[in-house]
């Protein structure tokens, strides 16, 4: 079958060598280029494939490559070559034709940190974390009082103060305690025990039942 395309082989030596591949150029020049008439704009092309140790020539018609095989039947200097037409003609499109690409993800990089300036001072250590911004808890406060007797945080019949900072203070109302004489407020000895404080909130799942 003729087609546009001759595929150049040889058993004896390696057509891709620059000796070759001058005598081939010479021969289409002096054999084939004068009978036609081919531009730039629809060159022929020889291309040198050394891994393949072939010569693919591509002709602008399926006439200009019958031509240039039926001439070197007729030069004795290329007995030593093979010439074969290609199973199909070759397309000449100076467009790239890219494969689709395939679905992806995109990454997205960036530089890493920066390294410390110059006149950072590797010596220097961090402080206690909150240590003098008042945001330590109430019982590791070093200015933090310890709980005043109930005697002497009385602010009302009743009231007192369980422990003052210098941010929020817990005041506690006594309970009433049945006694012999009837019912007093306890004032004397204040703990938690003894002490009637505020309802919680109110929450959402109180009448959730397990």
């Amino acid at each position: 079958m003729v087609t546009n395309t001759l595929i150049i082989t040889s058993n004896k030596k390696d057509v891709t060598q620059g000796e070759t591949t001058d005598q081939i150029r010479n021969f289409l020049e002096s054999q084939v280029l004068t009978r036609y008439s081919v531009t730039r704009a629809d060159a022929m092309q020889l291309v040198v494939l050394p891994a393949l140790q072939r010569l693919i020539l591509v002709c602008p018609s399926a006439e200009i490559a019958q031509e240039a095989m039926a001439a070197k039947a007729q030069h004795p200097d290329l007995d030593s070559l093979q010439f074969r037409f290609s199973v199909v003609d070759t397309t000449l499109d100076s467009r790239k034709q890219y494969l689709k690409l395939p679905p992806k993800q995109s990454m997205f990089l960036v530089s890493p940190p920066t390294s410390p300036p110059p006149e950072f001072d590797y010596s220097r250590l961090e402080d206690v974390p909150n240590r003098e911004k008042g945001l330590a808890p109430v019982s590791h406060h070093s200015q933090t009082p310890a709980a005043q007797p109930a005697e002497q945080a009385l602010l009302s019949t009743g009231h007192h103060v369980l422990l003052e900072t210098p941010r929020a203070s817990i005041t506690l109302d006594c309970c009433a305690k049945n006694t012999a004489t009837g019912d007093e407020p306890v004032t004397d000895h204040v703990s938690i025990n003894g002490v009637r404080t505020g309802m919680p909130p109110r929450s959402i799942f109180d009448d959730i039942e397990d």
